[in-house]
């Protein structure tokens, strides 16, 4: 920044010509005195033309150069000031140029830096790609949102699709939550297959291809999860197993629900439709009727059974097709989406859970593959504790990668988190109670907070006075004394010389006294002010991520929390698959 120089100090100057002005008119007089003097004597005399005439020179050289030096003295301070000032000038025009100079060297530097700050900001990776350190064979996802779970599955599955993998995923949602990479797939030339229930095909065509037993123990599973309050050694699962296996045994042909029902009607007494069964079926089903029990239990329990597969009947009915799909069984290639459309929400939960058992016995008939396979399983909520392990054991147990992707943290599902060879991703979750479990999940950590300010005010005034009274006296005394001696000598023509002579002494002494006296009185006051800051932070063990921070996660953010050889990990990240097309964006993961 240009600073101007100091003003010119011009007082030495300014001084002197108020001098030389104040003594001007006297020097002034002085000079016209002089050449008054040298015309009076060339006056005088007259007598003599060459004395007179140079008298008169003399006087006319010392008036003229007298004046000239009187205005000199008086102009020449000006003059030096002038000649300051135009110096002064210079000098602040040269170093204006030269700092004009070091400031377009300083603005080019600038400007060079910062071009080079910029490429620097330019070429650092904001966005890297997240990848589990230790390869672990299930992956659970809690909370969320459809649009979060959508771009979820649709990064990390087109990275998996271009990697050559087969990707299952269930959609329970109704939600659409696969849209999207189903589209990215179709954009790759990558198989896609959709499949509705029922739109496209019913429940029965899930039982293709089983024998009888899978099909007892795939419709035991499905409905016992269905069943309030079942457990896995409820009675009540005896019984559906034995009535399941009595009417499958007698069944021939293809066994569908609406045959299922029928025959189980027949156990009940009552006579099916016409067509459901032959009558050979009829007959064989007739003589098992006393050996089922009349008690009032094995009654509720057929009845349930009747009922509950009704539901899963009543979907064959809406179905478009009644064959079974390949990648039902399993995708050969590319990508698999199976959705529910289903409006009536107990039969849309039963035809879920067989559609998820019926993924559960392909595992459990599968023998261990490359590990190149996925599973999405999204709204698994319902499906309970008991089967999401027995499907991650059986995915872990054929090499395939199981994704779960829960929309909350409650009940018994709670206990799949952090368990052994899974990674865990916590999404938003609204509720306070679930968002504070996933904080505590998560961890705490030792940090440093603020946990004090202070601040100091404050103002001093002082006053004071002070008196003084002094008094001083003091005498001199001074004497002198004076001799003269005077002679006088005359002559006259015609007289006698005269001679005299005289002598004079003098004394002189004075006394001089004086006498002071001086009082003095002086006050003060001074004022004050003050102020100082401080703060104290102390090391605290809280929630490395607080539950506020997780209910208000954006729809796209999670946050992965994994245990590997190198120890335990929390990373933040976000799944957004816009994200590939910002700049600066890496292809390899951060190291």
């Amino acid at each position: 920044m240009w600073r101007e120089p100091s003003a010119l100090d011009v007082s030495r100057w300014t001084t002197r010509r108020a001098e030389k002005l104040r003594m001007l008119p006297t020097r002034l007089v002085s000079v016209v005195v002089a050449a008054t003097l040298l015309f009076v004597a060339e006056y005088l005399r007259d007598d003599d033309a060459f004395l007179a005439g140079a008298l008169g020179a003399l006087g006319a050289v010392v008036l003229v150069v007298g004046i000239v030096v009187c205005l000199s003295m008086v102009l020449l301070p000006s003059w030096q000031i002038r000649w300051a000032q135009q110096d002064a000038s210079r000098r602040r025009q040269t170093q204006f140029v030269r700092f004009q100079v070091m400031e377009g060297r300083w603005h080019a530097q600038v400007r060079a830096h910062s071009e080079n700050d910029r490429r620097r900001r330019e070429s650092i990776q904001r966005w890297y790609p997240l990848r589990l350190r230790a390869r672990a064979s299930r992956v659970d996802v809690f909370g969320g949102t459809p649009d979060g779970w959508a771009s979820l599955i649709t990064t990390l599955g087109s990275s998996l699709l271009s990697g050559g993998s087969r990707i299952l995923v269930l959609d329970f949602t109704e939600q659409q939550v696969a849209g999207g990479l189903a589209e990215f797939a179709s954009l790759r030339r990558i198989s896609v297959n959709e499949i509705d229930f029922p739109s496209t095909v019913g429940p029965s065509t899930l039982l293709a291809g089983l024998a009888g037993e899978e099909i007892v123990d795939l419709l035991a599973d499905s409905v016992r999860g269905a069943r309030q309050g079942g457990t896995a050694t409820d009675h009540r699962s005896s019984t559906d197993l034995s009535l399941l296996r009595m009417v499958t045994e007698l069944l021939g042909g293809a066994i569908t629900f609406t045959r299922l029902v029928a025959g189980l009607r027949v156990l009940r007494r009552d006579p099916p439709e016409d067509g459901q069964l032959t009558a050979d079926e009829v007959k064989a089903l007739t003589k098992l009727i006393d050996s089922v029990g009349h008690g009032e239990q094995e009654k509720n329990e057929l009845r349930f059974l009747i009922e509950t597969l009704h539901l899963l009947a009543h979907e064959d009915a809406q179905a478009v097709r009644a064959t079974v799909s390949e990648s039902m069984r399993w995708p050969s290639k590319g990508l698999a989406v199976v959705t529910t459309t289903v409006r009536h929400s107990d039969r849309k939960e039963l035809v879920e859970r067989l559609i998820f058992h019926h993924l559960l016995h392909v595992m459990r008939t599968r023998t261990q593959d490359s590990g190149r396979d996925v599973v999405f399983v999204a709204g698994a909520d319902h499906f309970g504790l008991r089967s999401l392990e027995a499907i991650a054991r059986q995915a872990r147990r054929v090499g395939v990668r199981l994704i779960l992707l829960l929309e909350h943290l409650r009940g018994d599902v709670e206990h799949l988190m952090g368990t052994s060879d899974s990674a865990t991703i916590v999404m938003r979750l609204g509720n306070a109670k679930e968002a504070a479990k996933a904080s505590e999940f998560i961890g705490k950590d030792h940090k440093f907070v603020i946990s004090q300010l202070t601040k100091q005010v404050g103002q001093t005034f002082t006053m004071g006075t002070s008196e003084g009274l002094g008094a001083q006296e003091g005498t001199s005394e001074s004497r002198g004394t004076n001799t003269s001696t005077s002679r006088t000598q005359s002559e006259n023509s015609g007289w006698h010389a005269g001679h005299g002579r005289s002598d004079a002494k003098g004394r002189s002494t004075s006394t001089t006294a004086s006498r002071s006296r001086t009082w003095q009185s002086t006050g003060s006051r001074s004022a004050a002010d003050s102020s100082s800051t401080g703060t104290t932070e102390s090391r605290v063990y809280e929630f490395t991520i607080e539950p506020t921070e997780i209910q208000g996660l954006p729809a796209t953010s999670y946050i992965l929390v994994e245990t590997g050889s190198g120890g335990r990990r929390v990373v933040a990240g976000d799944c957004n698959p816009g994200i590939v097309l910002l700049e600066q964006v890496a292809t390899t993961p951060r190291q």
